[in-house]
């Protein structure tokens, strides 16, 4: 499996407006892509304006190919301006789910 923890910083005035967005992407991941088994959207409880992301994939190729859908290129043009830093980690997941 594979896991990618993504954080997002947004600008305070446009913080409503993502979190809306991130949350319909998450949805329509786990709905549309056969590869996505998993995808949380957090939100820091000190920071506000700090998301962190977590998504299981079947392997490095469907997460590669989530970004080839339309709703993710959809969410992408969404969110110009609203991120102010971006840091996203790509991992292998070890242990099993459930």
């Amino acid at each position: 499996m594979f896991v990618i923890i993504a954080k997002f910083r947004i600008a305070a005035d446009r913080r409503e407006a993502f979190a809306a967005l991130i949350d319909k992407q998450a949805q329509n991941s786990v709905k549309l892509e056969p590869g996505c088994s998993y995808f949380d959207v957090c939100q820091d409880e000190a920071d506000p304006n700090l998301f962190v992301l977590y998504e299981i994939y079947d392997d490095a190729k469907a997460f590669d190919t989530h970004r080839t859908y339309a709703h993710y290129k959809e969410f992408q043009a969404a969110i110009t301006g609203m991120v102010t830093e971006r840091e996203v980690m790509r991992l292998i997941r070890r242990t099993p789910l459930g």
